[in-house]
């Protein structure tokens, strides 16, 4: 969090020094956003306050947006705990629990769980993001959070569930943007425990994803690129060891 934080305060600088400046109404703009990103909700609140009651950046979209922010001060509240991540977590989820259908509550559990990685409770992560998925099947970020899911468990070693959770966002997302980065971590990660039948499965539906995304004229990501060809090179070894040479081929 330190360039938002960093950048915050060059906003806030140049808002305190050049209220009147043309391009105040930008720097305060971006400054507010800074803090949100950054997760700092005791500058949020504290500028939200200072210039809503201005007339001059109290007006048009900014206005808005600080009619938002304030709206949402409870999450903000949280946010302000940013430096007791265990603190911070339980806040957000409570948040999330009290506003089940408001726009923030996937945000809050989300937020929730990235101060409990930053406290190294795992667990808490993966069943935060297990409860996205649960509840909100049909929302952009269900799939990522069950990828994140897999990516819980490849940190800490956990091969299997991790190759599991991956094939599981797969299945059940196959047409989200990392269905099919999943499936290739996934067959990666099954071809280090030697079985052949799921690599086969997991490349092939992977490569077949990438084949369809070129042809819509999709950018392959690098760091994609580099795991599509060393899945497709691990295909190449199974069928060479398996001596299915036609394959192979």
């Amino acid at each position: 969090h330190n360039q938002f934080d960093k950048a915050g305060a060059r906003f806030a600088n140049f808002v305190t020094n050049y209220p009147d400046h043309k391009l105040s109404l930008d720097a305060a703009r971006l400054m507010l956003s800074s803090f949100s990103l950054g997760q700092d909700g005791q500058n949020l609140i504290k500028w939200t306050d200072i210039l809503i009651a201005k007339p001059r950046f109290n007006q048009g979209r900014l206005g808005e947006i600080l009619t938002a922010i304030k709206e949402n001060e409870d999450y903000n509240k949280c946010l302000s705990l940013k430096d007791q991540p265990m603190n911070a977590a339980t806040c957000l989820l409570k948040y999330a629990k009290d506003y089940p259908k408001g726009n923030m509550a996937i945000r809050a559990m989300t937020g929730a769980a990235s101060f409990y990685r930053r406290a190294r409770n795992r667990a808490k992560v993966i069943e935060i993001y297990a409860a996205i998925a649960k509840r909100y099947p049909t929302d952009a970020r269900a799939p990522d959070a069950m990828y994140e899911i897999g990516e819980i468990h490849r940190e800490t070693a956990d091969f299997l569930e991790a190759a599991t959770a991956y094939e599981k966002m797969a299945d059940t997302y196959p047409k989200a943007d990392l269905s099919k980065a999943a499936l290739q971590r996934a067959a990666l990660i099954r071809d280090g425990l030697g079985q052949d039948k799921k690599v086969i499965a997991n490349a092939f539906r992977a490569l077949k994803m990438k084949r369809k995304r070129l042809k819509k004229g999709e950018e392959p990501d690098p760091q994609d690129a580099i795991e599509a060809a060393e899945v497709a090179y691990r295909l190449t070894v199974v069928y060479l060891r398996k001596k299915q040479w036609r394959q192979a081929v």
